[in-house]
């Protein structure tokens, strides 16, 4: 009798465990935070402070990967490391690797700041966790779509803002691939390309004519400090400069980016 009463106090126990999601980067973490809502928080691997392309392993992260049961990630070019991902995972782990998933495959992994592209992000995340995570559909499948709709909206304001205005702006690294090709717009020079290398003294005096000839406003960085030759072009042409990072919500961090791009084709 004791022991069916120690089953009976365990079951709401098993009944209300979580799925266990890990996703690589903090752009993942914020959006499928915005799709569990109500349900858990999906653990970060790669913290904001660390480059996602200059990625170390150590064993909390190993520790991390080995108990997840869903694994959202960009691709094994754009995480370092993450070529050894089939090796670490338990096989009951679910890899979501969007690059793969959206046919994308060697291709920029910066997929978050394009509408186009994110509504299908929100598909595949959410049904990835209706997958191993069935009591919760309807929450997951609920949330997904008010992202979705918030997704919408901001490219709908976006397309608005922009409309009037021609952003003249440098890109300190090429983060802005996929929305500058959903809203029609184009860097006047790039420094360092999606993997943090620049093209050498040659390019570098041609962003500089460039930048002069165009008369940039702006320079913009995804990073906590502009490089050491973004620096220099700030300084040498009067640029202002406009951190694109994430803090707060996700939707807040997209609406905080055209804000910078319409301040990039003003005056």
């Amino acid at each position: 009798m004791r022991y069916l009463l120690f089953l009976l106090c365990l079951m709401p126990l098993v009944a209300q465990a979580k799925a266990n999601v890990v996703t690589s980067i903090l752009p993942l973490q914020q959006i499928t935070a915005a799709i569990m809502q109500g349900v858990d928080e999906p653990e970060l691997l790669i913290k904001s402070q660390h480059s996602a392309h200059h990625f170390a392993f150590k064993p909390s992260h190993f520790r991390k990967l080995k108990s997840a049961d869903l694994l959202i990630w960009i691709d094994r070019n754009f995480e370092s490391g993450f070529q050894r991902i089939p090796e670490i995972l338990k096989s009951s782990t679910t890899s979501l690797e969007l690059l793969r998933a959206l046919d994308l495959q060697n291709q920029d992994g910066h997929i978050w700041y394009s509408p186009k592209l994110l509504t299908k992000i929100v598909d595949l995340i959410g049904a990835a966790l209706v997958e191993i995570d069935r009591p919760q559909a309807d929450i997951y499948r609920n949330n997904a779509r008010s992202l979705q709709l918030a997704i919408v909206k901001w490219a709908q304001h976006t397309e608005h803002q922009l409309a009037s205005v021609s952003p003249k702006y440098v890109l300190d690294h090429d983060f802005l691939h996929y929305f500058q090709r959903d809203f029609g717009l184009q860097a006047l020079a790039t420094i360092h390309d999606s993997h943090d290398q620049h093209g050498g003294i040659q390019a570098l005096q041609a962003i500089e004519q460039q930048v002069k000839q165009n008369q940039a406003k702006c320079l913009l960085t995804n990073e906590s400090a502009v490089s050491k030759i973004g620096n220099n072009l700030v300084k040498k042409f009067d640029l202002s400069v406009h951190r694109v990072q994430f803090s707060g919500g996700f939707i807040d961090h997209l609406y905080r980016l055209t804000e910078s791009m319409v301040k990039c084709g003003q005056g």
